[in-house]
């Protein structure tokens, strides 16, 4: 082992924020205002993501989708394979900075300090999980961890989830 790169993948124009593997390809998200795949086997740029208009900064696959989390503000979901904007999701204030996505639904975190949880069949349905801006430290609110209205409002979002 000599510490040396294997490969070194070129394309983006900037900082690269983010990377998914899935399959064979692996995904990026740059300060370019692009997210790329590739294809692993032989370093290949094989589609740009555009659209973006800020730092690409999460990236999920799902179900054939491509889900990005952008600085401005906006998720978007994407054909995979053929690169076309299918989606766009709208209503977070600040920079997205995480994206996660389960069958049905789409989460997204943001520097706005909510959570979002938006439907991905095509209906809309947005539920918003957050924190108003106080002088008061959010880690003295008065919320039980186990309380009732918690488990219902987690059970509500992953019905994977059991108690």
């Amino acid at each position: 082992m000599t510490g040396e790169a294997m490969r070194v993948l070129r394309g983006h124009e900037g900082p690269v924020f983010c990377l998914l593997i899935h399959k064979r390809m692996l995904y990026s998200g740059s300060s370019d205002k692009s997210a790329r795949s590739w294809v692993l086997e032989f370093g290949e740029c094989t589609r740009i993501y555009s659209g973006h208009r800020h730092t690409v900064s999460s990236i999920r696959h799902f179900d054939g989708m491509l889900y990005t989390g952008c600085g401005d503000t906006i998720a978007r979901m994407f054909e995979a394979k053929s690169g076309t904007l299918k989606r766009t999701f709208k209503g977070h204030e600040n920079a997205i900075v995480c994206v996660e996505v389960v069958p049905g639904k789409l989460f997204s975190g943001s520097y706005d300090g909510s959570l979002r949880v938006w439907n991905t069949t095509g209906v809309k349905d947005e539920t918003v999980f957050g924190t108003e801006v106080n002088e008061k430290d959010p880690r003295e609110d008065e919320i039980e961890e186990d309380s009732e209205e918690v488990k219902k409002a987690v059970k509500s979002l992953d019905p994977y989830l059991t108690y």
